[in-house]
């Protein structure tokens, strides 16, 4: 019975509700409406109200009837009645109408400039004829809709069976949004041309939001008076590449989308580089091949930073670069936006990365260039952009290695070639087959070696009540470590909508949701670290809340590295200052628990400077820790001192206790108690004193040197058990030469022995005139001039010289110098008074020249005559010959002359050789003399005829001039 009563409830609504009465006047309006399209006959009356069923859905009719009234209506106009043209007066008669949706529609001309109900926000034509709703349209009519704007002007589909349509702006001045939309599945070519003009002037201006259309050009947005939120664009095959100039009227467009219809290759917007500055274009977004641009582009001219709903981040991306947009592999642009936040370019053909820090300026937030064929070999160090940014460079060909500068990255370079090792960020908070990283070739991904570079320190802000942890490698994200306890918000938003923005590997914000007081310490563990490592839980407590306190000071004096142990210290050792009397001690490691430094003495100065400057720079984010020691080395009596540490400000003394000697190097003070903890080679109680590696008391012969801490043998033995007796030189030569004593290692030698090792003999007679004995034979060796066993005495010259009146002796050189008449080598011989010339030889015995054949005279000079010069005739020595006195001839002068027959035959011979001088004479001269003639007069003829004719031919030559 129950169940019954409430199904008659229910019908009884249900009929109350499809049995709405529609208030006349909209009622009268939509049936006109039906009528002329075609749908009234879809509908039946009600009998209740007396009226068609039009509330509802019916097919593909939908209409919303809200208190009586029609709002929205969703009909189709039916292909019988496509003749009747659907009009704005169609419409202006429903009083509430807020949204109309007409399918298949055909409508009159002028149709879009109304009048249309001021109630109207949305108008929607879907699959209509685009022809006649544009091309035919009374240009100087003007709208008209009592000056209220409807919000959207919506044309989904038609464009496939509409070829050349022309859409003039000043048309559509009635409606903020244009939204036109190709239909699904549409074909479309170069026949389709859908051409926008820009129309407007000083009397005619629009107020658009946004555009969302298909087209074949680009339009001026000149005369738009609104800021236009969105523009989006699908160029159509027949694309006017000329009317891209046109950008540089899109000051106005905050968000700009450019799409393509097919995959032809358009070109880059360039005219938005010449907007002029003070422009709203924070947003552009290119998803087609774009063409290979004529310079480089800048876009430095960009420079809005306005913030605008969900167009709020200033972006710039390019998301189908292709294979043309590159200036020879180099990327196309030289500036871009002042206030760009993000950035991608990506399936392109980039073969060389972008200069990172003149392209891309500090507001820059995600730079994504992947998929590209970028080969350069990068380089180790990216200074850029010295902040947290996300950067994607996958799926390129870059090769080289990367350093700790790249752990600030949200990073992802999978698909490259990279090598080397990888860095400390990497190694401890990324698996080796992570997503970002994969297709590289790291060498130290696998297997991973310890982490030991994570440094941490935790700051809390008492105006905030936050705490801040941050330092070196503290992870990627927060899913890299736990804490505990473990109440703390993931984000650490403020009343004032402030949000502290977690920096990667950098700097993490904690908010404590729990109740009470925030804690202000906590463990925090990494569980991902490599299994090697040394540490996985750091206890943290925020170390501007907390005195240091310290337990213990230990000095190593052989390291000459300082120990302090207690709590409340850092992981940061950067910001640790260790003072140790007036020097700087370095810190070279440090924890929550201990400190350790090490004096650098001959950069003291240097690291002062260094470690005010740190101060300088870290302000109150600074650890310092100041060990303040009297420096008295030389005073080896114990004193105390004073040590003191300050973290952020605040500082805790502790008194300490120098030891003795500083524990000569070789042990361990603790400064508590001003005690040397000796090394296990070292004793006494500065620990001076060196332990022999073995008990020397063991060995015969042997003590310990304490000094050198070694066993050194008594003196006479030696080697390293000291068995050996020691050895003198050469064992003395011999028991027949000396006798060793051990002690002093030194021989004493016999009588006729001598030298250190008693191998010598000595001279038996004392070496006189600067004589030295030769030990090895046991003889003087005497010096040049002397001789005999003692050289005592004087060398001898050969022969003694042939006595005094010969020579004299140079007993040195055991060599005579001869008197001027005497030679030879002992001054025996006697010199010829002449030089012996005709190759003679000199007879030394009794000084003269000794001739050879045929010449004769003191010298030899003279030739000797063959036969004997008689009857007073001399031997010519000049000739050889005899010259014979007068009356005397013949070779040696024996023949006398007869002086009657002699005159005779003398005057006869005289007259006969005359006469024959005589005829020789004529001969010659009648022969010669006529010959000479005759050549002298042929030389003169000859001569004058070349003068005639050389004067010849000097006058023709001056009648032709």
């Amino acid at each position: 019975m129950k169940i019954l009563i409430l199904l008659i409830l229910v019908f009884s609504i249900c009929s109350v509700i499809y049995s709405v009465k529609i208030e006349s006047k909209d009622y009268d309006c939509l049936d006109r409406l039906f009528t002329k399209i075609g749908n009234l006959p879809l509908y039946t009356i009600d009998a209740t109200t007396q009226q068609r069923n039009y509330c509802g859905t019916n097919g593909r009719n939908i209409i919303k009837c809200t208190n009586n009234a029609i709002q929205k209506i969703t009909i189709r106009h039916l292909p019988s009645k496509k003749n009747n043209l659907l009009s704005a007066v169609d419409l202006i008669c429903f009083n509430s109408l807020q949204s109309i949706t007409v399918l298949d529609t055909v409508t009159e001309r002028n149709f879009l400039y109304g009048p249309f109900p001021s109630t109207l926000n949305s108008l929607r034509l879907d699959n209509g004829n685009l022809s006649s709703l544009f091309n035919y349209v009374d240009l100087s009519i003007g709208f008209n809709n009592n000056g209220n704007l409807i919000d959207e002007l919506i044309l989904d589909g038609g464009v496939s069976n509409s070829k050349n349509v022309t859409i003039h702006l000043s048309t559509l001045l009635l409606f903020s949004n244009l939204y036109f939309y190709i239909e699904n599945g549409a074909t479309i070519t170069s026949q389709n041309n859908y051409t926008i003009i820009n129309d407007l002037n000083e009397t005619k201006k629009s107020s658009f939001q946004s555009i969302t259309a298909y087209c074949s050009n680009i339009p001026s947005l000149s005369y738009n008076i609104a800021i236009l939120g969105y523009v989006e664009f699908t160029y159509l095959p027949n694309f006017n590449y000329g009317s891209v100039s046109n950008y540089s009227t899109y000051s106005n467009v905050v968000s700009l989308v450019l799409y393509s219809w097919d995959s032809n290759v358009y070109p880059f917007p360039l005219g938005l580089s010449s907007i002029p500055s003070g422009n709203q274009l924070t947003s552009l977004t290119i998803d087609h091949l774009i063409d290979k641009p004529p310079y480089f582009i800048d876009l430095s001219n960009l420079d809005s930073n306005i913030s605008r709903g969900i167009y709020s981040q200033n972006q710039l991306i390019i998301s189908n670069a292709g294979n043309l947009f590159n200036i020879n592999g180099e990327f196309p642009f030289s500036s871009l936006h002042k206030y760009l936040e993000s950035f991608s370019f990506s399936n392109g053909n980039l073969s060389k990365l972008p200069d990172f820090e003149n392209i891309f300026k500090e507001n820059i937030g995600l730079v994504d260039i992947s998929n590209n064929i970028i080969a350069s070999n990068i380089t180790t160090t990216l200074e850029w952009p010295r902040r947290t940014i996300t950067l994607y460079l996958k799926n390129n060909q870059l090769k080289g290695s990367i350093d700790e500068t790249w752990c600030k990255f949200n990073l992802d370079i999978s698909g490259n070639s990279l090598s080397g090792e990888a860095p400390s960020c990497f190694t401890c908070h990324l698996k080796a087959d992570s997503l970002a990283i994969t297709g590289n070739k790291f060498s130290n991904m696998n297997p991973k070696p310890p982490c030991t570079t994570v440094v941490l320190n935790l700051w809390y802000d008492n105006s905030t009540n936050l705490l801040f942890v941050y330092g070196q490698d503290i992870g990627f994200a927060r899913s890299d470590f736990r804490l505990s306890p473990s109440l703390w918000n993931s984000y650490c938003s403020l009343t004032d909508a402030k949000v502290y923005q977690d920096v990667r590997n950098g700097l993490f914000c904690l908010k404590y949701v729990g109740t009470g007081q925030s804690p202000l310490g906590f463990n925090i563990t990494y569980p991902n670290l490599p299994k090697t490592s040394p540490i996985k839980t750091y206890e943290l407590t925020a170390f501007n809340m907390y005195l240091p306190l310290i337990n213990n000071v230990l000095k190593d004096s052989t390291t000459n590295i300082y120990t302090i142990t207690g709590k409340y210290f850092s992981y940061n050792r950067t910001v640790i200052t260790v003072l140790v009397g007036s020097q700087f001690c370095d810190v070279v490691s440090c924890n929550f628990n201990e400190i350790k430094c090490k004096i650098s003495e001959l950069d003291n100065n240097n690291n002062n400077n260094n470690n005010n400057n740190n101060n300088n720079n870290n302000n109150n984010n600074i650890i310092s820790s100041n060990i303040l020691l009297n420096n008295d080395s030389g005073n080896n009596n114990n004193k105390e001192l004073l040590l003191s540490v300050q973290i952020m400000n605040v500082t805790s003394n502790f008194t300490i206790t120098k030891c003795l000697n500083d524990c000569s190097g070789a042990g361990i003070c603790d400064l508590n108690l001003g005690e040397c903890l000796c090394n296990s080679t070292r004793f006494f109680q500065d620990c001076s004193g060196i332990k022999c590696s073995e008990d020397c008391t063991s060995l015969t012969n042997s003590i310990c040197n304490f000094t050198s801490g070694k066993c050194e043998c008594i003196p006479g033995w030696e080697s390293d058990d000291c068995s050996i007796q020691s050895e003198c030189p050469n064992d003395c030569s011999g028991i027949e030469a000396g006798i060793c004593d051990h002690i002093s290692k030194t021989c004493t030698c016999n009588s006729n022995r001598t030298l250190e090792d008693c191998s010598g003999f000595k001279c038996n007679s004392n070496c006189l005139n600067g004589a030295q004995c030769n030990f090895t034979f046991g003889k003087c060796e005497c010096k040049e001039g002397w001789e005999n066993d003692d050289c005592g005495i004087q060398s001898k010259c050969p022969n003694d010289c042939s006595g005094i009146e010969a020579g004299i002796c140079d007993h040195i050189s055991k060599t005579c110098t001869c008197n001027s008449n005497r030679t030879l080598e002992d001054c025996s011989g006697f010199k010829c008074n002449n030089d012996c010339l005709n190759d003679s030889q000199c007879n030394f015995k009794f000084g003269k020249c000794e001739c050879k054949e045929g010449w004769e005279g003191d010298d030899c000079s003279k030739l000797k005559c063959n036969t004997n010069c008689n009857n007073n005739s001399i031997c010519d020595g000049n000739t050889g010959k005899c010259k014979c006195i007068s009356g005397w001839f013949g070779d040696n002068c024996d023949t006398q002359e007869k002086l009657s027959s002699s005159s005779s035959s003398s005057s006869s011979s005289l007259t006969t050789e005359s006469s024959k001088s005589n005829k020789t004479k004529v001969i010659l001269l009648c022969t010669i003399l006529p010959s000479i003639v005759i050549i002298a007069i042929i030389l003169v003829t000859v001569t004058f005829k070349r003068a005639q004719k050389r004067n010849d031919y000097l006058k023709y030559h001056i009648k032709l001039k």
